[in-house]
């Protein structure tokens, strides 16, 4: 009898020692672990910058946060890799221009927008900076530019570097660069691209650059006689 009492206390603690310590909840039963897969879900980051108002932002029709022109940026991580819908509203505001674009999003590779939603397409302004895979993988970033309208002036760091489309330019991961876009009767468009840490801009050497740009076109002064 005394045996079986001390075999039973020793079960009670054995007991109230693995609910203290629970070691479960360290323990993985994915079926990643589980069967020795690699978990290969990649995930990237999506910037924003409102250059007007408050923004609001969406994924795939979820809205994700805002953003408002006294802010660098919103900060939205953990995009799964592959094809999203961006999209950019003006805060309690259904008169202004909606921006919606799908991306693809890069693992490990941030994607940058910024916008000043006007009134309409055509006065309103920003541009998208995004990457794709170059399967050539020659180490050699290449950058491409493509505006609204065409035939846009480019300059990098005030080099004049051609016109829209602007296409398989090298470009230089050392640095940030600015990028400067000009054309007549249109604002000048001007914004820094790359990130500003060398390790992040070194993750894009297998990679296309691409730049997707919209002017704002500049109203006409009618002159009365």
């Amino acid at each position: 009898m005394v045996k079986k009492v001390l075999i039973i206390l020793i079960v009670i603690v054995v007991l109230l020692g693995l609910a203290i310590w629970a070691p479960w909840y360290k323990w993985d039963f994915s079926l990643y672990n589980l069967f020795g897969i690699e978990n290969t879900t990649k995930y990237s980051e999506l910037k924003v910058k409102s250059l007007s108002g408050e923004i609001d932002i969406y994924i795939d029709d979820e809205l994700q946060g805002s953003v408002t022109d006294n802010e660098e940026f919103a900060d939205i991580a953990s995009i799964s890799e592959g094809s999203h819908k961006i999209t950019l509203k003006k805060k309690s505001s259904a008169e202004y221009y909606t921006f919606e674009r799908t991306i693809d999003f890069e693992s490990g590779v941030e994607i940058v927008i910024a916008y000043d939603l006007g009134p309409n397409e055509v006065f309103s302004e920003g541009h998208v900076f995004y990457s794709k895979k170059n399967y050539a993988n020659d180490g050699q970033p290449k950058l491409f530019v493509y505006s609204v309208p065409d035939m846009t002036k480019v300059f990098i760091d005030d080099i004049f570097v051609g016109e829209t489309p602007l296409r398989s330019v090298d470009l230089d991961l050392s640095s940030q660069h600015r990028v400067k876009l000009q054309k007549t009767g249109y604002d000048d468009l001007e914004f820094t691209i790359l990130p500003d840490k060398i390790e992040n801009r070194e993750k894009l050497n297998e990679f296309d650059l691409i730049i997707e740009a919209k002017l704002f076109l500049r109203p006409v002064k009618i002159v009365s006689n």
